[in-house]
């Protein structure tokens, strides 16, 4: 979408780009702060994209442990009091609505996604970029409004359901290009209007993180003779598959199996899965594991096991 217009001077795009995401900043003293990995994603746009502009919910608190200062001076902030609930947010959305237009006018490509709390600001970039004859450009990295398999749900959750799925795959169709997290949003959801869509890796897997040919070999010789273990690492809620995990473990229990299985994870059905362990599951070698940042201790983490789940 971007090849035709890459300037020659080191392969970045120099022209205004626009990245509308509501993945909220901290502010302080004029001074703003992201999650570590977000903070990262962001630091590596600027290889490529020095005219860059956020705009994204500012919350006004206590910086959070962790967290990496976005380098101010080389990214422009424009944002909007993050909402605390769905009905704050309509109540500033005339105000929301007019900066974006402001700074979609600005820009030569807009880049936002389909999913967002409250609401997703793909929705509001992609009919103004189209109008105003900028290039579109959307990420697909959850659908989490999406009825869960087997999951009946009631009239307004399917209502919901159905109208997101609806916006999403409008706004697809009216996309320049797209980025998809998973191949299931890709195969699922529509191609952009030149079809032009790609799967991407998670940003926060360095290339010095990646084992060679020859230690994947040697890990795998090791384990091909020992118990099976498998970990779950993800937040313990319904859309993450507890429920196929719980089912699974109950089978492989049923059976016998000579497995080990390790839950890294923390959230609302934890409760549920630690008096299983406690009972149940408690021949089957099922550990509950202290959650860990996503850095060089985890990835160490992973070459002990067989597969993740």
């Amino acid at each position: 979408m971007v090849g035709s217009t890459i300037s020659s001077t080191g392969g970045a795009f120099t022209r205004p780009y626009l990245l509308a995401l509501n993945v909220a900043l901290v502010e302080q003293d004029g001074r703003y702060w992201a999650d570590a990995s977000w903070a990262k994603d962001l630091i590596r746009h600027l290889d490529y994209l020095p005219n860059l502009t956020l705009f994204c919910p500012i919350e006004r608190r206590d910086v959070p442990s962790g967290w990496k200062e976005v380098p101010a001076d080389r990214i422009k902030v424009v944002g909007y009091p993050a909402p605390a609930t769905g009905l704050s947010f309509i109540r500033q959305l005339p105000k929301v609505g007019a900066r974006l237009w402001r700074e979609t006018g600005k820009a030569d490509v807009v880049h936002s996604a389909v999913a967002g709390w409250p609401v997703p600001l793909g929705w509001l970039t992609t009919p103004m970029a189209r109008l105003r004859g900028k290039k579109v450009v959307l990420i697909v990295e959850s659908a989490f409004w999406r009825a869960l398999p087997g999951s009946k749900g009631g009239a307004m959750q399917r209502l919901k359901s159905a109208s997101w799925e609806w916006i999403a795959r409008a706004c697809l169709r009216q996309a320049d290009y797209a980025a998809y997290t998973q191949p299931d949003y890709r195969r699922t959801l529509p191609s952009p209007r030149a079809a032009g869509g790609v799967l991407i890796q998670a940003s926060w897997i360095n290339a010095t993180d990646c084992l060679s040919d020859a230690d994947a070999r040697a890990d795998w010789a090791v384990k091909v003779t020992a118990p099976r273990r498998f970990l779950f690492a993800s937040r313990m809620i319904a859309p993450k598959g507890t429920a196929i995990l719980a089912e699974a473990i109950d089978l492989l229990a049923a059976r016998d199996a000579d497995v080990r299985i390790d839950i890294l994870g923390d959230g609302p059905q934890l409760g549920d899965f630690a008096d299983s362990l406690t009972s149940a599951w408690a021949k089957m070698h099922v550990r509950r594991l202290e959650p860990i940042p996503y850095d060089a201790r985890f990835l160490a983490m992973l070459r002990e096991y067989h597969a993740i789940l």
